[in-house]
């Protein structure tokens, strides 16, 4: 199955992760960058295998500086990992789908206070 990953802007970004019942994943990134470019076919794969388990968005840096600065992407690829409206990991630069994977896994996995 072919899922479409939405792109974000600040209000559609507030609405996914106040409304979503999955985790949601958010790559940060931006059209210049190489690594974001790499990444966006694990990430399509990863949001087709996954879906029904785990929401995947954009949010494009170089057209929501602020929002992502606020979200604390200070290099790009920024993955952002959301769960009960609240992040609960993130990792930066681009890797490989199984390392990728498995970021969202052991976050998911791991006890929250």
């Amino acid at each position: 199955m072919t899922v479409t990953i939405p792109d974000l802007d600040q209000d559609a970004f507030k609405q996914i992760i106040e409304n979503a019942t999955l985790p949601v994943l958010i790559d940060v990134w931006a059209s210049w960058c190489t690594s974001c470019a790499a990444i966006a076919p694990v990430l399509e794969s990863l949001a087709s295998e996954r879906a029904g388990a785990l929401h995947v968005a954009k949010l494009d840096a170089g057209a929501n500086p602020a929002l992502a600065a606020d979200l604390g992407a200070r290099s790009l690829p920024t993955l952002l990992l959301y769960k009960d409206g609240a992040m609960i990991a993130s990792r930066t630069g681009a890797a490989p789908r199984s390392v990728i994977a498995r970021f969202v896994d052991d976050a998911l996995a791991a006890p929250r206070p």
